[in-house]
């Protein structure tokens, strides 16, 4: 979103969580209630005194965002911030860390983008079942956080990275047949360069309520996604 233009930090890397609000729907075309969900979750930090770092201590962090007055989240600045990095993750895009391989000193990381993601395209597609793949793998072999040795369920453990199952929501397209599925190469695009596919345009999608998105494969995000589509 922000190589996209969508969103705006401020001088030392910061968004409140109402323009991060904003951004997930006017850019990416998230619903309220979903968008409402993420920016709450993610923009929960106190000012930080000036400094770049998001601070994890219970003073500076706002559980679930239940707190009054502003809250911030420093997008330059989350490697490393135990509540937000994700429990499991591919690592492409800088989690990893020297010991997890494929491992690379620069990020994004290309091995692991073709480690974790490109082995599971069918002819150059990433269907719904194809991202059920990408999540297996990084279950079984990708990068695990301070989360995943904090949290005893393994529905807890695994929540954030099956969230990967958005991204055809968004993203995606309708094949010959009717099924959404997102071309490898905006998959690339978007995991390796950090912006929208060439093309893209944004439309609405998500569900009435936020927590459909711990949902995968829930009946009425898909049906509400891929009907909007062929309405285009």
């Amino acid at each position: 979103m922000y190589n996209g233009g969508d969103l705006h930090p401020d001088a030392e890397g910061r968004v409140t969580r109402a323009h991060l609000l904003a951004a997930l729907m006017n850019g990416v075309g998230v619903d309220w209630a979903v968008a409402e969900f993420f920016a709450t979750v993610f923009a929960r930090f106190r000012d930080g005194n000036g400094t770049r770092r998001n601070a994890i201590d219970s003073e500076s962090m706002c559980p679930f965002g239940m707190c009054s007055g502003e809250r911030y989240l420093d997008i330059f600045d989350m490697r490393g911030t135990a509540s937000l990095e994700h429990a499991v993750s591919t690592g492409v895009r800088g989690t990893a860390r020297p010991g997890d391989a494929p491992y690379c000193a620069v990020f994004p990381c290309r091995a692991r983008f073709d480690d974790f993601w490109a082995p599971f395209a069918t002819g150059g597609r990433l269907y719904l079942e194809n991202f059920a793949e990408i999540v297996c793998k990084a279950i079984s072999d990708g990068y695990r956080g301070q989360k995943y040795r904090t949290r005893s369920s393994k529905f807890g453990r695994e929540l954030e990275v099956r969230f990967a199952y958005l991204i055809p929501l968004a993203f995606g397209r309708l094949d010959e047949t009717g099924r959404l599925y997102v071309p490898l190469a905006d998959a690339e695009t978007m995991e390796l360069e950090g912006r929208y596919p060439e093309g893209w345009q944004r439309r609405p999608w998500g569900g009435d309520r936020p927590t459909c998105v711990l949902r995968p494969f829930a009946a009425e995000f898909l049906r509400n996604s891929e009907s909007l589509l062929r309405s285009k």
